[in-house]
């Protein structure tokens, strides 16, 4: 009985040891302070766009769209990339304008703007047609320049060994297929060029407050 006595004396004061120890350890938790959150990246988005807003009011395109792209890095809200094509659209960065109010139509379909937007995109593709169709003209130029030089050298170099090249009849067959071939290339081109014309204005949209809500 004493034996029993000790034993159940003992367990009494392993427990009471351990619920001091909880005990401890909950007061220690209770007076530790509070965590500070981190700064919201809302609130920076915010920072980053109005500091884009008033560049862009301030005709400093480039400086804008580094900082609504910035913005939008932070806080990916649809709105902010019809206020990233405004930006790319003044600089003439018309490939990624386009890029960029495709997907502000497609993130936000019943946009205010959308009759806007789909005006400004029907002409930037205009535009970027008629700046491929001068790059593929320019690129033929190129290349009939090119030809000619080697041309030149061959003349020159068949005229020294007194080969069949050295024919005048030969070079002026030779020169009327590859002026032929150079006219109907760009023939082709030209076809389907509506013509110069003069460089688009941008937009008149101003940007969308596009952090203020969801």
């Amino acid at each position: 009985m004493a034996r029993l006595s000790s034993i159940f004396s003992a367990v009494l004061l392993t427990v009471a040891l351990v619920a001091l120890q909880l005990g401890a350890a909950a007061g220690a938790f209770a007076q530790r302070p509070p965590r500070q959150n981190p700064p919201s990246q809302d609130a920076e988005a915010r920072r980053v766009f109005d500091i884009a807003a008033a560049a862009f009011a301030g005709g400093r395109y480039a400086e804008a769209l580094d900082h609504f792209e910035a913005a939008y890095r932070l806080s990916p809200r649809p709105q902010l990339l019809y206020n990233i094509g405004l930006a790319q659209d003044r600089l003439r960065q018309d490939r990624a304008a386009i890029a960029s109010f495709e997907r502000f139509l497609a993130e936000v379909p019943d946009t205010t703007k959308r009759v806007e937007v789909e005006a400004r995109l029907s002409a930037l593709r205009d535009s970027t047609r008629r700046q491929e169709q001068r790059e593929a003209r320019s690129a033929i130029e190129r290349d009939q320049l090119a030809l000619d030089a080697r041309d030149a050298d061959l003349r020159a170099r068949s005229a020294e060994s007194g080969s069949v090249f050295s024919s005048p009849w030969f070079w002026l067959v030779v020169g009327v297929i590859v002026v032929g071939a150079g006219t109907a290339t760009a023939v082709a081109v030209s076809t389907s060029d509506p013509g110069v014309q003069p460089a688009i204005p941008g937009t008149d949209g101003v940007v969308i407050m596009a952090l203020d809500s969801r």
